[in-house]
């Protein structure tokens, strides 16, 4: 063989393993950390954690083809006059277009090809981008690209009637209405989802026929107001979220308890000790750990992980990144009884700051609890004392006693704090429920109100029927998932003529809590179940304080006029279109992997239309 000859198959093979590179580049999966609008995204190629140059990646072929997105209302009106289809509509579509990115792409792993130069980025193998372009979102020169499909997406938006609800105001508008676009707390959802005291705009539904403007006001009017969500003394801080008036989980921060925990890790000196259930990334956490570790501040970590070596929150392991002292409730070698040991959890969620100052509560360290979407109870405690007896039960987590390896802890009852008397009680070896929650609901006199994610313990129902039978009012709010397992015990009490209401709302409702005769606050991770008291890792706190009680009470009164009075008979179903919010929160709200319009309980949005 010649020299051109072999040069020329050099050559050819060069061309070729090059434009092989060309056509398809397979990188490693990487994480989607935001999206600008269905057909541009950012992820996190260098796996920092945040937005950096050249993240932005754009995935439609040229730049004649666009999306259409909620957010662009200049495009949005273009679309409109050239295609003859109503403003309301294109929005519409824009902000079913925004959601399919969302729910395909946000805090999920991809893969990325580069094809005939546009970026091809797959989640579980699927083509996003092909689902994307064969859509009826992408337009080209202004006309669908796919027409069949526009068409399609027009109709189930005119049907479903989605409106702008201002969760602050009240007030929902038209999707084009400049008021409602305006409003730093809006949420889309459809008008049959609307709260029933929901007040029309007047400038886009003046014209409104399902109410008049005057029962409308009327009912606004004469709705419990929201009390206080913050209670403080000069020791004691509690915060409570609102999650009716918060449709859908954010990563801001913005909330008085997200606030008050980066304060608290931004102003620690020595060392901070923090226990919990998992991670869900909340930007603002981060950078406030990572200072914290970076100023010389001693930071420990204990968190759950089940018998495969998984949490249930994918960024659990970020976190133990950071945190390089960490440890987990894996089972120890030695021990003969590890599946059982490690299928217990490890569910507190405490923050212990320089041994003085103490976080505790029923809210996980995730986007969904730190931004109100959840319903929670958070309690901070300034005490030596009370942060000496979480320290004693976080060291021995941490030197790798958990569960039922662990010891019970001494001096841990009435604790003094300013004009606070606090009993502090932890999971298995306390025996809480009989040796505490018991003894509260029999000594009960006037009322038990109980906000909580779940109550399946008998021992609990048949007390809690001792005390109907007594005289004492007892209501009970339970979430709405839990409500609907064969397991719980709402039914029972109801049964026995106590008034029990599932909630109806896009959040949990995952509180853990109690509120005794204007006297006793029980706040924890506990749950109302055999697991919780016997086998996990969990704390509560037993407060006495009558103001804090009455700052309770007032709240839970708040949370049972904004639940309807039809759900004190009937359970709603936690992903449905009787759940406010949660065919459009993002959140897969009864676990059975399909989120918002692909799940059974809201397609029927699409299916029956608009019923309002």
């Amino acid at each position: 063989m010649n020299r051109n000859k072999i040069v020329a198959i050099v050559l050819i093979i060069l061309i070729a393993f090059g434009f092989s590179l060309y056509q398809i580049k397979i990188s490693n999966t990487y994480k989607v950390i935001g999206i600008n609008n269905a057909g541009s995204v950012i992820i996190d190629l260098n796996k920092n954690g945040v937005e950096d140059n050249r993240e932005n990646i754009n995935l439609l072929p040229s730049n004649k083809y666009r999306v259409v997105s909620f957010y662009d209302i200049n495009y949005a009106q273009k679309l409109s006059k050239h295609l003859n289809v109503d403003l309301d509509s294109i929005l519409g579509v824009g902000y079913i277009a925004d959601k399919f990115a969302e729910d395909s792409l946000k805090d999920n792993k991809v893969s990325m090809k580069i094809v005939n130069g546009s970026t091809h980025i797959y989640v579980d193998k699927v083509d996003y981008t092909d689902k994307l372009i064969n859509s009826g979102y992408v337009f080209l020169n202004d006309k669908p690209v796919n027409p069949n499909s526009f068409k399609s997406e027009v109709a189930n938006v005119s049907k479903i009637k989605l409106r702008i609800y201002n969760v602050k105001s009240h007030k929902f508008h038209r999707l084009s209405c400049k008021y409602g676009r305006l409003a730093h707390n809006l949420v889309v959802i459809s008008q049959s989802q609307l709260p029933k005291d929901a007040i029309p705009c007047k400038f886009c539904l003046g014209k409104f026929k399902t109410h008049s403007h005057k029962e409308w006001k009327y009912k606004h009017k004469h709705k419990i107001p929201c009390p206080p969500l913050v209670f403080k003394t000069p020791l004691i801080k509690i915060f409570l979220s609102d999650y009716t008036n918060h449709l859908k989980p954010d990563r801001s921060c913005s909330t008085p308890l997200c606030q008050e925990l980066v304060k608290q890790i931004n102003n620690s000196q020595n060392t901070i000790d923090i226990a919990i259930y998992g991670y869900d990334r909340v930007p603002a956490i981060d950078n406030a750990i990572k200072a914290a570790i970076n100023r010389g501040v001693k930071v420990r970590l204990v968190y759950d992980i089940d018998s495969k070596g998984n949490n249930i929150y994918s960024d659990t392991s970020y976190l133990v990144n950071i945190i390089k002292l960490s440890r987990s409730d894996v089972a120890p070698i030695d021990m003969k009884a590890q599946t059982k040991y490690t299928n217990s959890l490890m569910h507190d969620k405490f923050y212990i700051f320089d041994s003085k100052t103490l976080i505790a509560g029923s809210a996980n360290l995730s986007s969904t609890d730190m931004s109100g979407f959840n319903e929670n109870s958070t309690m901070l405690v300034n005490s030596q004392a009370v942060a000496s007896v979480y320290q004693t039960e976080f060291d021995q987590m941490f030197s790798g006693r958990f569960h039922n390896l662990k010891t019970t802890i001494s001096n841990n009852e009435n604790i003094a704090v300013g004009d606070s008397i606090l009993s502090i009680y932890f999971s298995p070896k306390d025996n809480i429920i009989k040796n505490t929650i018991l003894p509260l609901i029999g000594n009960a006199q006037k009322y038990i109100y109980i906000p909580t994610f779940l109550i399946t313990d008998k021992s609990v129902s048949d007390a809690l029927i001792y005390a109907k039978k007594r005289g004492v009012c007892v209501k009970v709010i339970v979430d709405a998932t839990n409500a609907r397992a064969g397991y719980s015990k709402h039914q029972v009490l109801r049964n026995a003529g106590i008034l029990v209401k599932t909630e109806n709302y896009a959040g949990k409702m995952h509180s853990k809590s109690m509120i005794i005769d204007d006297t006793y606050v029980v706040i924890g991770s506990m749950n109302l179940s055999k697991s919780g008291n016997s086998k996990n890792d969990e704390n509560i706190i037993v407060l006495k304080n009558s103001k804090a009680a009455i700052f309770y009470r007032k709240f839970f009164d708040y949370l049972w006029v904004r639940i309807y009075d039809f759900w004190a008979k009937h359970d709603v179903s936690s992903e449905s279109i009787y759940s406010i919010g949660s065919c459009s929160d993002g959140v897969d709200n009864d676990y059975d992997g399909k989120i918002d319009l692909k799940d059974e309980g809201c397609k029927k949005l699409l299916k029956s239309g608009q019923k309002n």
